[in-house]
């Protein structure tokens, strides 16, 4: 008996590692993608990384994409990927007419980075499409990925009877490129046409259709032929024009999570409707949130953002910039420019937070606050019941209790990269 004992000690201390379990670590995703964004001065060339906690100091793990990359797109989806856009620079200067793409895939449960080149052009019946990069889509599955990518031939007539828009499938891992059906897009996660602050928020952008009263996924008619996206809105929703925006959040086998537009009905700008589609009974539900559509995130049941109001800045005499809230102002660092050299770009970056982030439960339907005191604040993962969370340079973990607050903060790090922290995972070691 002695003998059987020894043996099976001998197996699990074998199994563990010689008596060592695989721990598991918190990691950190940094990087600042913005293909609207140009750089003002030449030398301002960003890269994006995975950061982890050494002791209490942030230390550069993994470099995703390097400055002889431009990004062009960057998420992170824990316990599946960490996916990066971009193009290939000849030189670290050169901004545009890249000749090559590349799909940076980095599998969380691998602990695998693979840089995968993307096709940069769809032969079909002779003519050549060229990749566009401002619009792919992408579909994740229990234990795969795929993109959608499109490829363009504007120099076809409109009414010829070749489509100037060519819809194709990418297996990232296979290399395979395949023309596809419209059916596809009904299992899109996200839509890679995005950027930073808007970067954080999941799901397809939709286009409005007056004459069925749903939406459709915006592309050529030649590949959807009037196809809805959703067989059927809830009954009091009145589509009334084509330009009519739907987002989906949250888009999975039990159930789907809608934005619409409905700003007819709700004047306040930043209140808004959220629809949930229970797909097992085919019924509808809604709850508010006063947030931007820019901020929202979604980690499995929950959904979560910023409480966002608008005008962050005022223009003064001379065109003198004043900052209503300073405290919202990141700072340049090696993964991003200042947020301040970003104004004019883009209406996303004139509106800021008061400090104020919210959790709701899409299936309890709780919501509760966390009050920063810093509107630079950012929800970065929520995984067993842990939530990660950034306030200006520092990071904090704490449990949720009972799904209706939290616990005792501890704070993780602080370190002047991370404003630049927009995702976290967990990885085993």
């Amino acid at each position: 008996m002695k003998y059987v004992l020894l043996f099976i000690t001998i197996i699990l201390t074998f199994q563990n590692g010689l008596g060592q379990e695989s721990c598991s670590t918190v990691k950190f995703v940094a990087g600042f993608p913005d293909y609207v964004y140009r750089p003002i001065y030449q030398g301002e060339i960003y890269t994006s990384a995975i950061l982890k906690l050494e002791g209490d100091s942030l230390i550069e793990d993994i470099v995703l994409s390097d400055s002889l990359q431009y990004l062009y797109f960057l998420r992170c989806y824990p316990k599946k990927y960490v996916i990066c856009f971009v193009g290939n620079k000849q030189n670290k200067f050169d901004l545009v007419d890249f000749k090559y793409y590349s799909i940076i895939l980095f599998d969380i449960k691998k602990n695998i980075k693979r840089n995968i080149l993307i096709p940069n052009e769809y032969f079909y019946k002779g003519i050549i499409y060229k990749l566009n990069t401002q619009d792919f889509s992408s579909i994740l599955n229990e234990d795969s990925i795929e993109f959608l990518l499109t490829y363009y031939n504007l120099e076809l007539p409109k009414n010829s009877n070749d489509s100037r828009i060519k819809y194709c499938l990418f297996n990232p891992i296979t290399g395979d490129l395949k023309e596809v059906t419209p059916k596809y897009y009904r299992n899109v996660t996200f839509d890679g046409n995005s950027f930073i602050l808007k970067n954080n928020n999941e799901g397809l952008l939709l286009l409005g259709d007056i004459k069925n009263n749903t939406l459709t996924i915006p592309a050529d008619k030649h590949f959807y032929n009037e196809l809805n996206y959703i067989d059927k809105l809830p009954d009091d929703v009145e589509i009334k024009s084509n330009y009519y925006a739907g987002k989906v959040l949250i888009n999975n086998e039990q159930i789907q999570v809608l934005y619409l537009y409905e700003k007819e009905h709700y004047p306040i700008w930043n209140k808004l409707k959220l629809r949930v589609l229970d797909k097992a009974n085919k019924t509808w539900s809604y709850f508010f949130i006063e947030t931007s559509i820019i901020s929202i995130k979604s980690f499995d049941k929950w959904i979560v953002g910023n409480t966002m109001v608008k005008d962050a800045y005022k223009n003064e005499k001379n065109n003198h910039i004043v900052f209503i809230n300073n405290d919202w102002i990141k700072e340049k660092t090696i993964y991003g420019p200042s947020y301040a050299s970003l104004f004019d770009a883009d209406e996303s970056y004139k509106f800021y937070s008061k400090g104020n982030l919210f959790l709701y439960n899409i299936y309890s339907k709780n919501t509760f606050n966390i009050e920063t005191s810093s509107g630079n604040s950012e929800i970065l993962l929520i995984q067993d019941e842990i939530i990660y969370y950034r306030v200006k340079n520092k990071i904090y973990k704490a449990p949720i209790i009972n799904g209706e607050k939290l616990g005792e903060p501890e704070l993780l790090v602080t370190d002047p990269r991370v404003p630049d922290i927009h995702w976290a995972f967990i990885a085993k070691e």
